[in-house]
């Protein structure tokens, strides 16, 4: 009955799958909190809280601090978190240095980024292309905690920053020693003009001393089927 299921459900382009790791994503970010026993998750590039959603619902109960810099998506964000427990927004983008800097509003909001696109992402999926810009205030994370999260034993960074993920590395060196968990959207192709592609990720995080955990798909030329852009999760090595 359920494969019967399955196969209708199949037809209107629905898949049901188990809520397992190797299965969903959702399920294997919380099987890395736990196994991490992670009580902080730094939501960088937070949009209007969807990765936050999906930890509460997931069953992760610690704390979430989440930054997101645009006007329109910060105010639907801090909607968002009042209806959660432990959950802090903050208005501000991410980067390597304190600043005001101007970011590339996409159709779909989601996809902005303070690096111009490129015809690689607006070919595959057309809402990434910029409509508007808009100024936004930059912190780096190191400044901004400035060694108050010493109190945390585990700490998950999270960064969807479309490009800009370098930058956000760059401004937290020192807090990067207190971080256990990293997850950073890797592309491999270039999606916004200067961002890394996913082996300049992959080294910076190397020598930074963490290790490829795990690949989560994201992106996708749904014409070609080929991948775009994935998550790369990574833990800190052990000695």
């Amino acid at each position: 009955m359920i494969k019967k299921i399955k196969r209708i459900l199949r037809t209107f382009g629905i898949e049901v799958t188990r809520f397992r790791p190797e299965l969903s994503n959702s399920a294997l970010l919380k099987k890395c909190l736990d196994f991490y026993s992670t009580d902080l998750v730094i939501d960088v590039g937070a949009n209007i809280g969807q990765y936050g959603v999906v930890l509460r619902e997931a069953g992760y109960k610690n704390s979430i601090i989440s930054f997101e810099p645009m006007e329109d998506a910060f105010y639907k964000l801090s909607l968002t978190t009042k209806r959660y427990w432990d959950w802090t927004p903050y208005h501000y983008g991410v980067g390597a240095s304190n600043g005001e800097l101007t970011i590339n509003v996409s159709k779909n909001n989601a996809s902005s980024s303070i690096l111009n696109v490129t015809s690689l992402s607006t070919d595959a999926e057309p809402l990434t292309t910029t409509y508007k810009h808009e100024k936004i205030q930059i912190v780096s994370l190191d400044s901004f905690f400035n060694n108050k999260l010493n109190d945390y034993k585990s700490i998950y960074l999270k960064v969807d920053v479309q490009g800009y993920e370098l930058e956000v590395l760059e401004g937290v060196k020192e807090l990067l020693s207190h971080i256990r968990i990293v997850q950073l959207e890797m592309s491999f192709v270039p999606l916004y003009e200067g961002g890394p592609l996913f082996n300049e990720i992959i080294s910076w995080m190397e020598k930074a001393g963490f290790e490829v955990y795990s690949i989560l798909p994201d992106f996708r030329d749904m014409t070609s089927g080929r991948m775009l852009q994935a998550d790369g999760i990574f833990v800190k090595k052990t000695p």
